[in-house]
This record gives C-alpha cells, sequence and structure tokens, in this order.
C-alpha cells in the first residue's frame, strides 16, 4: 500500500507559495514605509538644527550668496534600486555595507527560498510516476519559476535620492529577514517540515560552495554576454529580465538536481557580488 503512494518533492503546494509570497510582499512594504518614513524625520530634525546631512551648496541670489540645502543627485537612468545605489553612493562605506548585505546575503536567500524551494518544488511536488514524466515535470518547473523570477525583476525601477534609496534598501533587508524567518517557521509548525524538507544539509555545504564557484566561472559571463547583447539588440527597452530569466534556469536546475538550498544560493551571491564589483569599478 506504501509503495503505491506518490514520492512527494515538499511537503507544502501553490496556495502555501501564494500565501508566503503575498507575505513577503506585505513585510518588505511595511519595513520600507518605516525605514524611509524614520529617515525623512531623521533629516527634518537635522535640517532644523541646522546640521541637515544633505548637501549643503551656495548659490548667488540677486548678486548675494545664499546657503541652500539641496540633495546630491548624481544623474542616473532609472535602474535597478541597488544599482542607483551604487552609481550615487560609492565613495560612502555605510552604502557600500548595505549593498553588500542586501544583494550578497539577504537577497540571494530570501528569493531563493521562495522562488525554488518553495515555489519551484511545489509545481514538481511527486515523483510518483519516474522516467520521462518526472523529466518534463521538472523542466517546466524550472520554467514556470524562471519566468516569474525574471518578470518580477523587470517591474519598472523610479529614480530616487541616495537618502530614499538607502531607506529602501535597509527597509527591503530587515523585511527580507522577517520573512525568512516567517516563513520557515510556518513551513516547520505548518506543514511539519524539517531541515531536509527545507533543503539544508550541513555535510554537504563545502561541496554545495564548491559547485556554486564552478558553476560561476561559466554562468556569469554567459549571463553577461547576454544582458549585452539584449542591451545592443533593444536598446531602449527594459533587458534586464532576460538574462535573468536564463540565470534562473541555471539556478531551477542546480536546485532540482541537488535539492539542496545551498548551491542556488551561493551562486546568485557569487553572480551578486560580481555585478556590484562592475558597478564600483565601471559604474
Amino acid at each position: 500500500m506504501s509503495s503505491q503512494q506518490p514520492d512527494r518533492f515538499v511537503k507544502w503546494n501553490l496556495l502555501d507559495f501564494l500565501l508566503l509570497f503575498f507575505l513577503y510582499n506585505v513585510l518588505t512594504f511595511v519595513c520600507v514605509v518605516v525605514t524611509m518614513a524614520c529617515a525623512v524625520v531623521i533629516d527634518s530634525m537635522a535640517d532644523n538644527r541646522g546640521h541637515s546631512p544633505l548637501v549643503i551648496k551656495i548659490e548667488k541670489d540677486g548678486g548675494q550668496p545664499r546657503l541652500v540645502h539641496k540633495i546630491e543627485k548624481k544623474e542616473t537612468t532609472a535602474e535597478h534600486p541597488l544599482t542607483q545605489l551604487i552609481q550615487q553612493g560609492r565613495s560612502n562605506p555605510a552604502v557600500l555595507l548595505i549593498a553588500l548585505l542586501v544583494g550578497v546575503i539577504t537577497t540571494p536567500i530570501v528569493e531563493e527560498f521562495l522562488f525554488r524551494l518553495v515555489l519551484q518544488s511545489s509545481i514538481i511536488n511527486t515523483d510518483k510516476y519516474g522516467g520521462w514524466y518526472n523529466s518534463i515535470s521538472a523542466a517546466l518547473s524550472i520554467f514556470i519559476t524562471s519566468l516569474l523570477f525574471a518578470a518580477l525583476h523587470g517591474l519598472p525601477p523610479k529614480e530616487m535620492t541616495l537618502e530614499a534609496l538607502q531607506a529602501m534598501m535597509l527597509g527591503a533587508m530587515i523585511g527580507g529577514v522577517l520573512f525568512l524567518i516567517a516563513g520557515i517557521a510556518y513551513l516547520v509548525v505548518v506543514r511539519k517540515t524539517d531541515a531536509r524538507d527545507l533543503g539544508w544539509d550541513d555535510k554537504h555545504l563545502l561541496s554545495d560552495i564548491e559547485t556554486a564557484a564552478r558553476w560561476a566561472v561559466f554562468v556569469m559571463p554567459a549571463v553577461m554576454l547576454i544582458h549585452i547583447t539584449a542591451k545592443a539588440l533593444l536598446p531602449n527597452a527594459a533587458t534586464d529580465p532576460i538574462p535573468l530569466f536564463f540565470f534562473s534556469l541555471v539556478l531551477g536546475y542546480l536546485f532540482y538536481k541537488t535539492r539542496r538550498l545551498a548551491p542556488p544560493v551561493f551562486l546568485h551571491a557569487f553572480f551578486n557580488g560580481f555585478n556590484l564589483m562592475i558597478l564600483l569599478v565601471f559604474g
């Protein structure tokens, strides 16, 4: 009797993903709003005391110089918020620390948890039939997850000031950490999962890092080439989703083959770290 039961890939389903996806957006939104509101209050208090952190410039008004408070804002296009953050605050250690924490640590863990562990595995969800059925099911789950991953990263960004970017990134980081804690708690308490269900196996951690590093050597130049080609062919379009779709296919494949979260997380971290380095060096 037990041999006829499907060998489930995970203990959750698409409804759980929708619930966690909603929770992620709510927590992130609330944290971003709170941090940006706090930034406005702090800036206003500092401005009232005559110690505004904003740039003070001298301008002439009718031949007489006067002090004016003005946010220093370099000319940038409406790039991804993390890209804007680096472009505007590359000389500020606090900005670089926020970019590192968000881009290399928080974002890879949160996004791989949500997209690979929760969504992709809930689409596969069973190894009952084996053979070609499993292969098609796996390919479909990776494809659908990658489409959603790329589409959400393709939402049109807005041009923002450095102060707003710092507050937003800090809020996103806090919201991501809170979501990770809440998401793991939900899967453990409600869905009765264990560490293995959550894609964690400390015995393979070093080999997972090595696997991610080997893949990064080939994947990062390939994704960069796709990005450059897409920009050349579609100069006036938002082309970020195109390379990210192919990158997500690799992340999904790594997760499916290993059934562990560490390989895609570390590959994602290497990829984001590489992009941050490129931005710092070449702008």
